[in-house]
Order: structure tokens, then C-alpha cells, then sequence
């Protein structure tokens, strides 16, 4: 969401006639969508990350033939900023002209993930030499404060890099995955994540749920929401949005895929802002019998909530908060 109010978004899409991918990308206003490029990404690509710099420039991350392409949006087209070959999981965080970027690779059957930028020439500088053991990285920060939250094994690692020194600032025990991560503007850290409970379903046959946690790193210390105990079992890790915070109060959009038939996909708006998670207008909407639902969500500069989803028709629609409504298509 720029601070024009300007939603840019995109999406991935897989074209069985040509075998291909294809990374779209288009923003909406108060006339509706407009598609400004779609990108060939191979057989073996898509998983798009898109990101805004200070400026409202449009950065785009996406995996093409097996590698990561990182491009700028100006004068009408992309053009590429770098690329890292043999990667994928992009996640993408933009300040000024330098592009962040976090991702996950595999070398001699293990997975990593490592992170760094491309400069103002291009030129790729790693973080760390290496990676870390793990996978499906977060990356989001403020100025050259990057933070990062990435799955090792069963353990969730949280940290920081200022410059080439990574600090971890906590890990939590049993999540399935991370959702997403922030910063609020006092650059307090919000980290969401899944773990895993017990359940019957409708034959008695034990399986297991998601619970939403989200916990942040304030004035040195971590302090944890009560955990959301969903209805079903949350799509991951793609299809969930990262939190989003306003004058102290956290938004955390996600998709359910319902238990315990497992047909039905809806979406959960959740807010909290002091004593318990509350629905943010009707809950369960845009109910889709489409698997693989996919949902992001962003707040704009007057706190309205904006989420970016597949619809019951299973094409993409944006919705936003409105008071009087519950929600607005």
C-alpha cells in the first residue's frame, strides 16, 4: 500500500497450454484495477514478493527458471536490479535504492536461507558468508535495520542484521511456520507464526489444527498474545498475510481451509488492540471452494484494513474495512 493510497499488488498465475508461470502486477484506485505487466517465469517459477521503497517505487522480487530475479518498476517497465541463481522464497524489503533480499537454497540436500542487498550498481552484498540451516525466510526493516524470522527444523528463529552482524532476539519451539513479519513505527518487531494442536475429526480420527500465535520484541523483551485457536487448518505459508500495526492496534489477516470436511476456504480478519483478538468485520467471508486461496493484507496511512484475496469466483479481489459495512469490495 503506497502513501498515496495506492494498492499496488502482485500475483502469480501458471498457464497449463505454454507451461509456464507468469508475475503479474497492476495496482488498484478509486477506478479499479489496472494490470501495468505480466512476466514469463519459466516452467519453474512465480513465488512474486513485492515491496515499496520510501519513495512509492515498486520493487518485485520472483523466482524464473529456478532462480530469483529482483527488478525496479520505472518509466512503464521493470527493469532487473540483480538476480541469484539456484534460489527461491523470496521475500523483499526496499529502503532508498537498495534492494533486500532474503532466500532459501539448497546445497548437498540441506536447506538454508541468507540474506543481503543489491546496491546502487547492482552488486550483490551478502550479509553472511554461507546461510543458516532452515527455510521460508521473512525480511522486513527500517532504514539498514533489517529484521529476519526464518523456520529451522522445528524452531523459529528471530533476529536482526546491523550491518554484517546478525543478532537472533528469540526462537519459539513447535511452529509449523512463520506467517509474516513487521515493524510498527517505534520499530517494535512483530513476529506471526503457526503451531500445531490436537483435533478429532468427523470420524474420530485424531489430526492436528493450527493455532495463530504472534509475539513482539519491544524494549528488549518479548511479549506474547493470547494464541488464536482457528476453526481449520490455516493455508500456509503463502497464503496468509503479514501483521499490520496502528496506533498499537495489530491486524493478522489469514485463510482457512475448513475442518472438518476441508473443502471450504474462508478468511479470518483477527484485531487486537489491548485485552483479546476480535473479528474485524464479519468473519469467515468470501467463502471459496478453491484450495489453494491465496490472501494479503496491508493497512493505508488512515489505519483501514485492505486484503487482497481469491474470491468465490477464484479470481483476486480487494476488499477493505469499512465501518459501516464490515467490509467493502
Amino acid at each position: 500500500m503506497s502513501s498515496t493510497g495506492v494498492a499496488y499488488v502482485s500475483y502469480d498465475s501458471y498457464d497449463e497450454g505454454l507451461d509456464t508461470w507468469l508475475v503479474h502486477f497492476g495496482y488498484y484506485d478509486g477506478s479499479g484495477y489496472h494490470q501495468l505487466t505480466s512476466i514469463d517465469a519459466g516452467s519453474c517459477g512465480g513465488f512474486s514478493a513485492l515491496a515499496l521503497n520510501e519513495n512509492n517505487v515498486p520493487y518485485l522480487a520472483y523466482c524464473m527458471d529456478c532462480n530469483i530475479c529482483v527488478a525496479k518498476y520505472e518509466n512503464g517497465a521493470f527493469k532487473t536490479v540483480g538476480t541469484i541463481t539456484d534460489a527461491e522464497a523470496p521475500s523483499l524489503y526496499v529502503s532508498g535504492t537498495y534492494a533486500y533480499l532474503a532466500y532459501q537454497y539448497v546445497d548437498e540436500d540441506e536447506e538454508y536461507v541468507t540474506a543481503g542487498f543489491f546496491d546502487n550498481e547492482g552488486v550483490w552484498q551478502g550479509f553472511i558468508r554461507g546461510g543458516f540451516n532452515g527455510f521460508y525466510p521473512k525480511l522486513t526493516g527500517v532504514g539498514n535495520n533489517v529484521y529476519m524470522a526464518f523456520m529451522d527444523c522445528d524452531t523459529l528463529v528471530a533476529g536482526c542484521f546491523q550491518g554484517e552482524n546478525w543478532t537472533i532476539l528469540g526462537d519459539f519451539a513447535t511452529p509449523i511456520c512463520t506467517l509474516g513479519i513487521t515493524l510498527d513505527s517505534s520499530k517494535n518487531f512483530y513476529v506471526a507464526y503457526l503451531k500445531e494442536i490436537a483435533a478429532k475429526n468427523k470420524m474420530g480420527k485424531e489430526e492436528y489444527l493450527s493455532t495463530v500465535c504472534v509475539n513482539v520484541y519491544k524494549n528488549g523483551s518479548w511479549t506474547y498474545y493470547p494464541e488464536i485457536n482457528s476453526q481449520g487448518v490455516i493455508l500456509y505459508p503463502y497464503f496468509s498475510g503479514a501483521p499490520a500495526v496502528k496506533n498499537g492496534t495489530v491486524y493478522l489477516a489469514y485463510s482457512e481451509l475448513g475442518f472438518p470436511d476441508y473443502i471450504t476456504c474462508t478468511y479470518q480478519v483477527k484485531q487486537y488492540s489491548g485485552s483479546s483478538w476480535q473479528d474485524t468485520g464479519n468473519p469467515s467471508f468470501a467463502p471459496s471452494e478453491n484450495p489453494n486461496c491465496f490472501i494479503a493484507s496491508a493497512l493505508d496511512n488512515n489505519g483501514v484494513p485492505h486484503i487482497f484475496c481469491t474470491g468465490p469466483d477464484s479470481n483476486l479481489h480487494l476488499y477493505k474495512y469499512a465501518t459501516s459495512k464490515g467490509r467493502e469490495h
